[in-house]
């Protein structure tokens, strides 16, 4: 199946915050709602009325969008890394040494082609020699020697706005090597878009993505992956997921049976641009790498945040992308 993919080259450090408390992690990938909403206030600078009629102020769930958008994964070079699914992917053997299930355990991104290789139904050899290096990323063709981002810890200093006080405390920010970044694929209903779609990711990559924008972190160039494609089985049993999912009222739950999946929580705050910080609504979502029963959820963008539970202090209800990003996956002898 064709989809179009783009690839982020970021031109400095990057941090994406996360659920935990402080500044002293990043996340390493960009989750489908950041990155949605990142473009989507990139896309109202240029066009406006084109983005209230895709998410009128007036609805609390959105299930109907022209295009989607999966969440953004590593790759190095040509090569893509996708989350690792949530089942049983690996072939058993009982003479398999103990210290293998521990490396197969620390594997959080495979490559693309062995990723493909699962959808239709087959489990991976593992080779311990794919991930020995960097236990986190699975590529038995050519196993990284490096992993594709370094973080580091900067140091910063806090002052209490009313004694004055000073406190020491660490950022934490990734820097991808040469040849490096994130990649996130879309798929679309309407192929008109795509031209718009592309202008606003080109704004987002000059305005930034992630925690400290205003000093030049998160800044990236676009590029457009050409011909990119996924060998995906014809006769699904099941979907693999690559953004995160809220379920739409209409979502049958019945499709969590027999399915494969982990939970996230969403929530934190937004910045009125009134001088005043206010806290969103937190969500439960499914994570990237979840295996659902056929067909999977729709999903829906859900509001978190209304104008008139601000004092008005917002110009515009605040919401949260869970529209689903899922493509075939066929179990075949993973059962």
């Amino acid at each position: 199946m064709k989809y179009r993919a783009y690839r982020l080259h970021f031109r400095g450090a990057l941090h994406i915050g996360s659920n935990r408390p402080g500044f002293e992690h990043t996340e390493e990938i960009i989750h489908s709602d950041t990155l949605f909403s990142a473009l989507m206030n990139a896309w109202n600078l240029l066009d406006p009325q084109r983005v209230e009629r895709m998410m009128p102020p007036e609805k609390l769930s959105i299930t109907h969008l022209p295009f989607r958008v999966s969440s953004a994964f590593p790759f190095v070079g040509k090569r893509f890394f996708f989350p690792k699914p949530y089942g049983r992917i690996w072939q058993e053997s009982e003479d398999s040494p103990p210290d293998f299930m521990k490396l197969q355990k620390k594997v959080k991104y495979i490559e693309k082609s062995v990723l493909e290789f699962i959808l239709n139904g087959k489990k991976e050899k593992y080779d311990p020699n794919a991930n020995q290096s960097i236990p986190e990323y699975y590529d038995p063709i050519s196993p990284l020697e490096n992993s594709p981002a370094e973080k580091f810890d900067v140091p910063r200093l806090m002052v209490d706005r009313n004694n004055q006080g000073q406190s020491i405390f660490y950022f934490t920010r990734m820097v991808f090597r040469p040849d490096s970044g994130l990649f996130f694929i879309t798929e679309w209903e309407d192929d008109s878009l795509c031209n718009a779609f592309e202008a606003a990711l080109r704004l987002l990559g000059d305005m930034g993505i992630g925690g400290d924008r205003s000093v030049g972190h998160g800044l990236f160039t676009p590029e457009l992956v050409p011909n990119f494609e996924l060998k995906t089985p014809d006769n699904p049993t099941h979907r693999y997921v690559l953004s995160l999912i809220h379920p739409a009222p209409n979502d049958d739950v019945n499709v969590l049976k027999n399915s494969g999946y982990n939970l996230i929580e969403r929530k934190g705050w937004a910045w009125s641009g009134h001088g005043i910080s206010l806290r969103r609504k937190a969500v439960r979502m499914l994570m990237e790498g979840s295996i659902l029963h056929e067909p999977g959820f729709m999903g829906d963008i859900i509001k978190v945040l209304d104008t008139k539970d601000t004092d008005w202090a917002l110009e515009h209800p605040l919401y949260r992308y869970g529209m689903t990003f899922s493509i075939p996956f066929n179990k075949g002898d993973q059962e």
